[in-house]
């Protein structure tokens, strides 16, 4: 197993699926186990073992938990990616593919299939509905446009997902209210490396929404940088930042005390045909 086990384990017609993958580990495995075994059955590397249907070494989840729909194993990753395997003896069906064309969805929440369809909600509160089987397509994308990490349940005929600061009951045939929904600025912190702190925010959030919760993160320090990415999939804390991450950077805040202006924020990545702009608070 990789470091985290946090996937739930469950069985599906008489096979037990066991996961872990924590993200910073190349070993992330699968494993579809048949029941009757007891005591270790790890078995030795390049062997197999008679209690282990299957074993995919790079399928495993982080923190959300796989699916079994209608004989498909499906994986769910954190970042955004979505793949299937054959539930009965772990053959690809498709590979990874990116759920969202402009990449930026991160999901937490545990995928659920009903009606031919398997739908994921993103921590940005999107729900991709996705087409069951052998090919990977996104038939539609719902949007809740608030942050949500809850995986939904399901209760007496109703589907109840939960967003930061909502909670939907829903039963077939129902729709949301057509009514624009508040839209709700995320801001996330990620860490910090020596002056440096590393945030993410949803794309097109205002500066003034999120500027005055980035401010505490530099404390009293002298010299203050905090690095603000759009979206979670290429976020990082790491100064400078890595050529790869580039495309995410959004804002560079330099807060310096002791000097006017104190605080300044540069658009590092500004919309096609426009200037970059660079905003001075003291």
């Amino acid at each position: 197993m990789s470091w985290a086990a946090i996937a739930t384990p469950f069985a599906v017609d008489g096979l037990l699926y066991v996961t872990s993958g924590y993200f910073q580990d190349r070993h992330k495995p699968v494993y579809a186990i048949r029941p009757g075994a007891s005591g270790d059955i790890t078995p030795a590397e390049g062997e197999t073992d008679q209690h282990i249907a299957w074993y995919q070494p790079r399928a495993g989840n982080y923190n959300t938990s796989p699916l079994v729909y209608r004989g498909t194993y499906y994986s769910l990753l954190d970042r955004g990616f979505f793949e299937a395997y054959d539930a009965k003896t772990g053959e690809p069906l498709y590979g990874r593919n990116r759920i969202s064309p402009r990449g930026g969805a991160s999901f937490t929440a545990s995928p659920w299939a009903y009606n031919g369809k398997v739908f994921a909600l993103s921590e940005q509160g999107d729900t991709y509905v996705i087409d069951a089987g052998p090919e990977f397509a996104v038939a539609h994308v719902n949007e809740l446009d608030e942050m949500a990490m809850a995986s939904p349940a399901i209760a007496n005929g109703r589907l109840l997902l939960r967003t930061r600061s909502k909670v939907y009951s829903l039963k077939e045939g129902a729709s949301l209210a057509a009514a624009e929904p508040e839209v709700q600025t995320t801001f996330n912190p990620l860490g910090t490396t020596g002056e440096s702190w590393g945030a993410w925010i949803n794309p097109g959030a205002p500066v003034d929404e999120w500027l005055p919760r980035a401010l505490p993160l530099c404390g009293e320090d002298e010299f203050c940088r905090i690095n603000v990415f759009e979206g979670a999939e290429l976020a990082t804390h790491e100064n400078p930042v890595p050529p790869e991450n580039l495309p995410a950077l959004k804002w560079v805040v330099t807060v310096r005390h002791g000097e006017t202006p104190r605080v300044t924020v540069d658009e590092f990545r500004a919309e096609p045909g426009q200037e970059k702009r660079q905003l001075t608070f003291n």
